[in-house]
C-alpha cells in the first residue's frame, strides 16, 4: 500500500516537469520518425483532477472546467483548446465501433471533413482506439464553442475497461495544433481509467 502511494506521488509530481520530449511524427507511408526541435513548444502546466466516478486526469492549469453528466470538459481562456472526458457504461462496446459512430455524426455536421487516421492502439489500462481528423465548423456546430468557418483538428481516444468506456476528446483550431501537441501527449499519457466493471 505504501509503495502504491509513493508511486502515485511520483506520478503526479511529474506534472511539474514542463520539458517537451521528442515526438513521434507519422509519415506519409505510415511509419514514424522521431523528431526533436530546439523550438519545440513546451507543454502547458498541468493539474490533477480526480473524479468521483473513479478516474483521474492531468488537465491544463487555468482552463475552465464545465461539469457534464458523463464527465467534464475544460476550455482554454482564449478558446485555443478544449478537452472533454466522458466515462459511461456502453456495455463493453468495441472502441473502434464507438469511434466509427462518432465519425459518422461529426462528418455529417461539419464542412471540409478529413480523416487523418483511425486505428487501434496499445493502452495499458484497457483496449483502445484513436481517431484524428480535421474539419471546418459550419452552421450546425458540433460543439457550442465552435466558431463558424474555423478549421479545427480533433483527436479522440476511446478506452474500454470492462463495460466502461472512456472517451477523451481534444480539439484545437488547426493553427494551434502543433503548439498544443505536447500538452495533448501529456494529458493522454497521464489519464487513469476507472477500475473495470462487469
Amino acid at each position: 500500500m505504501l509503495a502504491l502511494a509513493a508511486g502515485g506521488i511520483a506520478f503526479w509530481r511529474s506534472l511539474a516537469d514542463d520539458a517537451a520530449a521528442p515526438m513521434a511524427v507519422r509519415t506519409a507511408g505510415g511509419g514514424a520518425a522521431a523528431t526533436a526541435s530546439p523550438t519545440a513548444a513546451a507543454r502547458l502546466p498541468l493539474t490533477r483532477y480526480r473524479s468521483k466516478a473513479g478516474w483521474e486526469a492531468a488537465v491544463p492549469k487555468g482552463w475552465k472546467r464545465t461539469g457534464r453528466a458523463d464527465g467534464a470538459e475544460w476550455s482554454a481562456p482564449d478558446g485555443s483548446g478544449h478537452l472533454r472526458i466522458s466515462v459511461a457504461d456502453l456495455g463493453g462496446q468495441d472502441p473502434l465501433i464507438v469511434l466509427q459512430d462518432a465519425e459518422s455524426d461529426l462528418s455529417a455536421s461539419v464542412e471540409s471533413y478529413r480523416k487523418i487516421r483511425m486505428e487501434r492502439i496499445a493502452a495499458g489500462s484497457g483496449e483502445a482506439a484513436e481517431w484524428e481528423a480535421s474539419w471546418r465548423a459550419s452552421g450546425l456546430r458540433p460543439y457550442p464553442w465552435a466558431a463558424a468557418d474555423t478549421v479545427y483538428r480533433e483527436l479522440r481516444r476511446v478506452i474500454r475497461t470492462g463495460r466502461t468506456t472512456t472517451t477523451i476528446t481534444w480539439v484545437t483550431p488547426e493553427a494551434d495544433w502543433e503548439e498544443l501537441r505536447p500538452t495533448l501527449r501529456a494529458v493522454l499519457g497521464r489519464y487513469r481509467a476507472p477500475a473495470a466493471a462487469g
